[in-house]
Parts: structure tokens; sequence; C-alpha cells
């Protein structure tokens, strides 16, 4: 998916968990490009509505990330424990600056209940 430059919208991947049950361990796997990853940052947003900034705009003139986010190294994911699985998990990418463009290549989210 192409993320659009300089939208303050960004691009929204959506994945649909159908199982039931509590949140007790999350990660977060990404592959994505840019021109320059420190236009971006990306978010988690679990169903009810929760959105969590996974990555600030720290990544400089990187051009790749293939990265995991796990509740060890990103405590604000803690914030979505407990909560129900069941529902539209979101990721989203948002380019803040003009000029470079990237693309979400894919994303993956593991639950553990």
């Amino acid at each position: 998916m192409a993320i659009p430059d300089n939208d303050p919208k960004g691009v929204s991947s959506l994945i649909n968990i159908t199982e039931a049950g509590t949140l007790k361990d999350l990660r977060i796997s990404i592959n994505l490009t840019h021109a320059f990853l420190g236009d971006l940052e990306i978010y988690l947003q679990a169903p009810g509505g929760q959105r969590v900034l996974l990555q600030n705009r720290s990544l400089g003139n990187q051009t790749s990330l293939q990265t995991s986010y796990a509740l060890l190294d990103t405590p604000s994911l803690r914030r979505l424990l407990n909560q129900p699985i069941t529902g539209l998990w979101q990721l989203v990418a948002i380019d803040q600056v003009a000029s470079d463009t990237g693309t979400l290549n894919s994303w993956q989210i593991q639950l553990g209940i």
C-alpha cells in the first residue's frame, strides 16, 4: 500500500480478528520502505479505538524498516492489555513531511490470549 506524502490521514491497513479472548501479549511485525523514514509516524489501533504510537519520527534517513514491536520494547502497548481482541486491528502509517514517499509492504499481528 502506498503511504500518501504529507497526509495527516496516512494509510491504514486492517486485520480482522474473529476469535474471542482477552489480550495478554502481542507483537506487531512491520515491513515498509520509504525514501526518508524520519518522515513517518506509525500507530496501532485496537478494535476498541485505543491508538498506540509504535514508531515516532526518529528513524532519520533510513529507507527500510523491518522490525517488530512487543511489550518488552514498546511499553505503550501495555495500554492494550486485558482488552478484547475481537474486531478490526489497524496499522496506520502517516507521512508528516512533503517530498518523500514510501510503501507499507506488509504487517502482522500476533496476539496472546
